[in-house]
């Protein structure tokens, strides 16, 4: 499987009509599965067609091998996708007649046999992929998401140079479709003709948004709930560590509680910018003494989990955020 062509070369011979009957899918990223089906759907079927769609979870493997022997009086082409094809291999009778099938193939159809999992230890995925031309679509290392990402924008008559690619692969790049996405609105927010580059999305406040821990003490200093989960999950997604977010939210409580006790806060450092500084006043309203206290024994304790249990940073953090925003302690 190292050895064989990747999903670009696959596609560019799609584009030169080099078209296989059976392609084998493996891989779990969505927007790769898509962008696949997409580019053999607009060469096989140039001329007309249909696209069927069959999932082995839930339709008869009877009726994919009815599909599959059909013939049309009119050599009308057909694009057969099947998903959960891994829910075939528990029959050997099925296993028998899909390999038959691909010995000697319909010529007016083209069959898409996906699998979620890139699982060659399958012995059924394994001779499908020996028979076939196997596509891989596990999500790409960061080399090769920045060549989709620079593929696609093309594709979508976007501009944007490739530092400015890099830059959104540093913080997106879970996967292609993230990337895509942000890069889409960032287009939008731009206008035509206007290229986006490293000083565009550096300046820009709104893709800042969502990766600032000050943003992060912003809305839980206004208790609103949705929009410190969507950002503390922004910022796993970004690598910043829950420690460093622990850390963050203990100086905004230190100085709520200090200016709730003595109406001013102390001089020097206090781990806050000046945008949370100047909105401490209102955001110390939001919380109790009693609330106050409870937050700092949930943070010393999320900490202690951290360090101890065996638990996602998701597990032990989100249920805090809920208790806070909430004034809700267990």
């Amino acid at each position: 499987m190292a050895s064989g062509p990747s999903i670009g070369q696959i596609i560019r011979r799609i584009h030169a009509n080099e078209i296989s009957g059976v392609y084998t899918i493996l891989g779990n990223d969505a927007f790769l599965q898509d962008i696949f089906i997409e580019e053999v759907s607009k060469k096989f079927l140039e001329e007309g067609g249909n696209k069927i769609y069959f999932s082995m979870d839930n339709d008869k493997p009877v009726d994919l091998f009815n599909e599959l022997s059909s013939f049309s009086l009119f050599g009308e082409k057909s694009l057969i996708i099947v998903r959960e094809i891994k829910r075939m291999a528990k029959s050997k009778n099925i296993i028998n007649e899909i390999l038959e099938y691909i010995e000697s193939p319909n010529n007016n159809n083209c069959v898409l046999m996906l699998s979620e999992d890139f699982d060659l230890k399958s012995a059924f995925l394994k001779k499908l992929s020996s028979k076939t031309t196997t596509v891989d679509v596990r999500p790409p290392f960061e080399d090769k998401l920045i060549e989709w990402v620079k593929y696609i924008a093309k594709i979508k008559a976007i501009k944007v140079d490739l530092n400015a690619i890099k830059m959104l692969a540093e913080f997106y790049g879970d996967s292609i479709s993230h990337v895509i996405n942000e890069l889409t609105k960032l287009s939008i927010m731009i206008g035509d003709n206007k290229v986006i580059d490293e000083d565009y999305i550096s300046n820009n406040s709104i893709l800042k948004r969502d990766y600032s821990v000050y943003k992060f003490q912003e809305s839980i200093g206004e208790k609103d709930l949705e929009l410190s989960i969507r950002i503390f999950d922004s910022l796993l997604e970004s690598n910043i560590k829950l420690q460093q977010i622990i850390i963050a939210l203990t100086n905004l409580f230190q100085q709520m509680l200090f200016l709730k006790m003595n109406g001013s806060m102390p001089k020097g450092w206090t781990g806050l910018n000046q945008i949370i500084t100047r909105n401490l006043q209102e955001y110390t309203k939001n919380y109790s003494y009693q609330e106050l206290f409870n937050t700092f024994r949930k943070l010393r304790k999320s900490d202690l989990l951290m360090k101890s249990a065996p638990l996602s940073d998701e597990e032990i953090f989100q249920p805090v955020i809920i208790q806070i925003c909430q004034g809700e302690y267990v």
